[in-house]
């Protein structure tokens, strides 16, 4: 197995300096394999010394994760997404959104449709109409139509918490549903 290309002085470098500071050097490097496939590695060093304790090398003993590594990636993947139509799921949904109202709290940006750093009900807009467009469109699935709208709430004009966000969006999914398909409402 050969390092990863991109990563190879990197890792290299971080290994030498730990084991020569630490006498020990410990993580998981992606690995390029002879046939051409990408896999993933655990790999300890340590240092090897003389009798007069200087040190004359390092020991590395290595481990396939890739197996593991595989297996993580892939519950994370569960966990965020639906597994029919690969779509982040609710879960991913709400992570982001708490995750971007800590972040604009710090830096008073207008947030959209999980769109990052709009400062506009202008520019919101915008962003608006093209999913609203794509979404006035049936989508046949078993024989059946099924509709999709979406609602918007901005912050922090609507809320500053998830919480506070998502009851705005669902206040106006209700107005936008009484004035028809197609639409948005704030």
């Amino acid at each position: 197995m050969l390092h990863v290309p991109e990563a190879s002085g990197k890792i290299t470098e971080e290994l030498i300096s730990a084991v020569d500071k630490f006498g020990k050097w410990s993580g998981e490097i992606r690995m390029l394999h002879k046939d051409g496939h990408l896999g993933w590695i655990e790999s300890m060093c340590v240092s090897i010394y003389d009798d007069n304790e200087q040190m004359i090398g390092a020991l590395g003993i290595n481990r396939d994760s890739t197996e593991r590594i595989k297996k993580a990636e892939q519950l994370h993947y569960l966990a965020h997404y639906d597994h029919l139509t690969g779509i982040p799921n609710r879960y991913l949904f709400l992570d982001r959104v708490t995750h971007l109202t800590a972040q604009y709290q710090r830096n008073t940006n207008k947030f959209a449709l999980v769109l990052e750093n709009l400062s506009s009900k202008e520019e919101i807009t915008q962003m608006a109409e093209a999913p609203i467009k794509t979404l006035e469109r049936a989508f046949i699935l078993d024989g059946e139509a099924w509709y999709i709208s979406c609602s918007i709430a901005i912050y922090p004009d609507d809320g500053k918490t998830t919480d506070d966000l998502l009851s705005a969006a669902d206040a106006a999914m209700y107005k936008a549903k009484h004035k028809g398909r197609a639409t948005y409402v704030y």
